[in-house]
């Protein structure tokens, strides 16, 4: 991988795992979008899914601005990780990329939700 690629991968790495304003926006917005969700109820309402979905875009857009910033592009850097991840399938940036997935998936997101109601 070149430099570059490389460098990019890791500053995304170290702004999801590293900064504590990439978690603060993430709470915050979910404080701000909480009302919604019921402290009581176990029902997924349909709601639920369109305020994920907000969320989702809200999470690629702070992701997308990062790596703008960052002096890279989207595109690069989902070569670089794709790259990365067929070279070393068990490898840091394979689990990395799990962890993002897991962080934004419907599941995980709900649990977040509830905890900013309460």
């Amino acid at each position: 991988m070149a430099d570059d690629a490389a460098g990019i991968v890791d500053r995304v790495k170290a702004y999801f795992y590293e900064d504590d304003t990439f978690e603060e926006t993430f709470l915050a917005w979910a404080k701000e979008h909480s009302d919604v969700i019921s402290k009581d109820e176990e029902e997924m309402k349909l709601e639920y899914t369109a305020l994920h979905e907000s969320f989702l875009a809200f999470f690629e857009e702070r992701m997308e601005k990062f790596i703008a910033d960052a002096g890279s592009t989207p595109s690069e850097f989902y070569k670089a990780i794709k790259k990365a991840v067929l070279d070393d399938p068990s490898g840091e940036d394979n689990s990395f990329i799990q962890i993002v997935l897991a962080a934004v998936e419907f599941s995980t997101f709900m649990q977040m939700m509830r905890e900013a109601r309460a």
